[in-house]
């Protein structure tokens, strides 16, 4: 499943580059992009992002797991200097080691279906001693969730008492 490209490919590649002046900055992917901000680079009959195609091309097949990473965090730079080979792990730990990582918890989070104030109200309930049930049942959740909250898993930045 790697990146094979031919020579009117990297051509066609080169094409949507535009190389800084000075070679130790970003060269930015001037093509079609993803959903998620990053180039994307379309190979016979599939999309590959600008930032693996180029390291491909300059530093030949990528392990089936792995990840293309960037030193200057752009999304749009396809500068082999600035790429770097990694996994899973490696890539979430250049996330933490550059402050990147953002979690979309509580109420910002899409998937929430309760409010801060509403777990505030939980954990009053479950510090009167109320089970876990029927706390679940006045807010159309499941036990589980109740549970998640009372052990801090949940919710945790939601201080009560």
């Amino acid at each position: 499943m790697g990146i094979h490209l031919k020579e009117k490919d990297v051509e066609r590649f080169n094409s949507k580059i535009i190389k800084a002046s000075d070679e130790n900055q970003c060269w930015l992917w001037n093509g079609t992009l993803s959903t998620s901000g990053y180039g994307q680079f379309q190979v016979r009959d599939k999309c590959v992002y600008a930032h693996r195609a180029m390291y491909a091309i300059k530093f030949g097949e990528i392990p089936e797991n792995g990840h293309v990473c960037h030193k200057c965090d752009n999304p749009l730079c396809v500068n082999p200097s600035h790429l770097f080979l990694g996994d899973a792990v490696i890539n979430m730990k250049d996330r933490f080691k550059k402050g990147r990582y953002a979690s979309i918890r509580g109420e910002n989070n899409k998937q929430s279906k309760l409010s801060e104030s509403q777990v505030l109200e939980i954990k009053k309930y479950l510090a009167q001693g109320i089970r876990q049930q029927d706390i679940a049942k006045i807010y159309s959740v499941s036990q589980i969730c109740i549970s998640l909250i009372k052990r801090g898993i949940n919710w945790r930045h939601i201080k009560y008492g």
